[in-house]
């Protein structure tokens, strides 16, 4: 990141409008707010492909023309010049403006807006963390017991290299996730050398940040703005060693005696609703490490106390 100077391929004024733009969505974030819009500069200059992105600062250049924002808007004049009222009901106009690209503009706009506010945990000089919005919702970055260390040994490659490095093994996976992760473990443990591939660094617990907005620069794929051309989707991915199951909470439901009788049934699953399924489960349950929650939060004891009251049947989730 540029940290607090001007983005790359982002001029003064571009940078000014896009804050006014922040301010809009969130009015709180407003004394933050050229950081964090220069924090979004950088992350779409580093992410985001560079055709839309072109479209994207097109469209937020179009709020300081009056001609362009009547005809996107209905409304004459710059955006900087408008009240709170007046740039609410230009963003507005634009969430559901019968041109895709505006509608795909506002949806980008807002999601960066947002999320950099409430994420943000400062400027990144060392000290405490404090964002006047956390207090707001009722929110505290919480104090993490010290984790172990693990010891794993990773074979790091500088893409960059111009040598040769040759490695031996029976078997190479590529990608170290929930299923190339599976899948190297069990060759593994049937004798095989295997080679796992993970084009993401690796980040031991113990060094993974707390802080939301760093830790999704650290560990999510285009620091979580991975999604459809649309923005309709948008695709947590993440990256580094373990994929997905680094970042993902990993809830576990195990059928019902009813489900997998259906599913052996209706899919030829052979033995998944005899002992055979009951041994993998079992085995699972120990892989997994499933330990019932230590915490129910008030928002969660006000489902189970209302699936009680109405005779539903609810129980923690396992993860």
């Amino acid at each position: 990141m540029t940290g607090a100077g001007r983005a790359a391929g982002w001029p003064d004024g571009l940078l000014s409008t896009l804050e006014q733009v922040f301010v809009t969505f969130l009015p709180e974030s407003a004394p933050a707010a050229g950081r964090l819009a220069r924090r979004a500069a950088d992350i779409l200059d580093e992410t985001a492909d560079p055709a839309d992105l072109r479209l994207l600062k097109l469209a937020i250049r179009s709020l300081e023309h009056p001609p362009l924002l009547l005809a996107s808007a209905g409304r004459w004049g710059r955006f900087s010049s408008f009240d709170q009222a007046a740039r609410e009901g230009v963003l507005l106009a634009w969430s559901t403006h019968p041109l895709g690209r505006l509608r795909t503009a506002y949806q980008a706009l807002r999601r960066f807006a947002l999320f950099l506010a409430l994420a943000d945990d400062g400027d990144g000089d060392g000290g405490p963390p404090a964002n006047p919005l956390w207090q707001r919702i009722g929110y505290a970055p919480a104090e993490m017991p010290p984790v172990p260390e693990r010891a794993v040994r990773v074979l790091e490659v500088d893409p960059r290299g111009t040598g040769t490095l040759e490695l031996e093994a029976d078997a190479v996976i590529v990608g170290s996730g929930a299923g190339g992760g599976l899948i190297a473990a069990r060759l593994a443990a049937a004798g095989l050398d295997v080679l796992v591939v993970e084009a993401g660094p690796y980040r031991p617990e113990a060094h993974m940040s707390r802080l939301e907005g760093q830790a999704f620069g650290d560990l999510y794929l285009d620091r979580g703005t991975t999604s459809s051309a649309d923005l309709g989707v948008t695709i947590l991915a993440g990256t580094g060693l373990g994929g997905g199951t680094t970042i993902n909470w990993t809830t576990s439901l195990e059928p019902t005696r009813e489900m997998r009788s259906e599913w052996a049934a209706a899919h030829g699953l052979a033995g998944f609703e005899g002992a055979e399924g009951d041994a993998d489960f079992a085995r699972l349950r120990v892989e997994l490490d499933l330990p019932p929650p230590t915490v129910i939060p008030p928002k969660d004891r006000l489902i189970l106390d209302g699936a009680a009251t109405l005779g539903w049947e609810a129980a923690p989730n396992e993860r």
